[in-house]
């Protein structure tokens, strides 16, 4: 009957709503029951209220008026804000594939091309990282990134000095440019100008819908007129007890009425403040943690070798040329189904012993999420050098009916590919001791920083980091 959910507590307005209603309720009772008691009649017969009642009505009107137009603005703010979001990631990725599809299939440069692509991945992983830290309402909040292992430290420490999200932004797109140019210059990128040119204006429209979501975080809603709002709320609660008693003869149903105006309209002006700035950590903002895991393994499923290597056709006339069309799952290949395969676990093992390459204390990244799983030894998907590495394969138990869930609640297509990073860490944690390129020490493949693992003070020390690893969980710099 999909009613279920009306009794759920979290996220829901009812409460806040009912701080309200009741008492209302219970003054409405209060005041019936005391008239009848000292004057031993009801406050209809008393006397004529008409004026009075007319009022009221008028003021109830133009509150419902302008809670409606609130709720209508701040719905609008809310789907503003996700479409903003989903253009910006969908430009950013058509750039990012668009590049990658450009690049020489030279079997000598194929080293070359895989170190730009990984480049390439980690900066768009990073800049898709930054420009939600630009949108959310607290600078302190953190996404997962592709690992930083092999990034210059001096870039890093560059990238880490400035403290505004926004120049981050800006400074990860020129790199993001620059390196790009620098591999058309070298012969890694085989494409006419006027069409690599074509990525460069992808990249700049995913900064300005980013830009734009900035527009729902430091433009709020005007205060004067929830001033306003508020204002006409206190006074509409207090006098629809007294009112409502007038009107109507039965002062259990004066109380009901009373319960339900008072708890739709306060409850209306919940919805509206909940949605209108919906980039925070809220039960009803949006989900943007799960965003930019989703992005992550877009782009990591884009470095895969078979990924840039289409299927081939066979053309046959008589089997060809007839119109037919396929209505099983693609997930079946000859009437067989096929497993999904396992992600990679990547291990950054530094390849500088200088003595400025000092590990950082690991911690491992608490799972967000719990899930039957059982692990098979499976070749890995090599990268498109083809480079072998120890991976394991996990098969999700998933329930036999997936029933529809709201978008706050729904699983994301990625939980896999997470599930799988996070619990091999305790699998590989003694083996992987080595060190990364800039210092920083193994972990998980997509880790989490800022929500769940270590203790405050951990926390606190945390705050300058730019952002976390696939591989390796990045050291504070200052």
């Amino acid at each position: 009957w999909q009613i279920g959910f009306i009794f759920k507590a979290k996220g829901s307005v009812f409460p806040k709503a009912l701080m309200w209603a009741l008492p209302c309720t219970a003054v409405s009772l209060a005041v019936s029951y005391s008239h009848k008691h000292f004057y031993g009649e009801s406050m209809t017969s008393s006397e004529n209220h008409s004026t009075l009642v007319s009022l009221f009505a008028a003021l109830t009107s133009v509150l419902g008026f302008l809670i409606c137009f609130r709720t209508n603005i701040a719905y609008g703010r809310y789907w503003e804000g996700i479409t903003l979001l989903r253009t910006g990631r969908g430009e950013w990725f058509n750039a990012y594939s668009s590049i990658l599809s450009f690049c020489s299939g030279d079997e000598s440069k194929l080293e070359l091309v895989e170190a730009f692509q990984h480049q390439l991945a980690r900066f768009m992983s990073i800049l898709s990282c930054v420009a939600l830290q630009t949108i959310t309402e607290e600078f302190v909040e953190r996404f997962p990134t592709l690992g930083t292992c092999g990034l210059e430290d001096n870039g890093l420490t560059f990238l880490a000095s400035k403290r505004d999200p926004n120049q981050r932004m800006e400074i990860l797109t020129q790199w993001i440019q620059r390196i790009v140019v620098e591999a058309d210059q070298s012969g890694l990128i085989i494409v006419s100008p006027p069409i690599l040119s074509r990525s460069f204006q992808e990249i700049s429209r995913g900064a300005v819908n980013f830009t734009q979501a900035r527009n729902v975080t430091e433009v709020p809603f005007p205060f004067p007129y929830v001033q306003l709002v508020t204002t006409l709320l206190v006074l509409h609660a207090g006098l629809m007890p007294l009112l409502l008693n007038v009107v109507l003869e039965s002062s259990i149903l004066a109380a009901v009425v009373t319960f339900i105006g008072t708890f739709t309209f306060w409850g209306m002006n919940y919805i509206s403040a909940e949605i209108e700035s919906p980039f925070g950590k809220d039960s009803n903002d949006l989900p943007l943690q799960r965003l930019q895991e989703d992005f992550n393994a877009s782009l990591w499923a884009l470095l895969e070798r078979r990924s840039q290597r289409p299927a081939k056709f066979c053309f046959d006339k008589a089997r060809d040329r007839v119109f037919r069309t396929r209505a099983s799952s693609f997930s079946l290949v000859n009437d067989v189904e096929v497993k999904a395969s396992g992600s990679e676990m990547l291990h950054c093992v530094s390849m500088d012993s200088s003595p400025h390459s000092v590990p950082s204390e690991p911690r491992m990244p608490k799972p967000s999420f719990k899930t039957n799983r059982s692990l098979e030894s499976v070749a890995s998907t090599a990268s498109i050098m083809g480079t072998t590495m120890s991976a394991t394969s996990i098969s999700l138990s998933s329930p036999k009916k997936n029933k529809k869930k709201p978008f706050t609640e729904a699983h994301s297509h990625v939980k896999a590919v997470l599930t799988e990073r996070i619990s091999s860490v305790a699998e590989h944690a003694g083996r992987a001791s080595g060190r990364c390129v800039d210092g920083a020490t193994n972990g998980a493949g997509v880790g989490h920083v800022g929500g769940d693992g270590g203790s405050d003070s951990e926390r606190d020390e945390d705050l300058e980091e730019v952002s976390v690893g696939a591989g390796c969980m990045p050291r504070a710099l200052s």
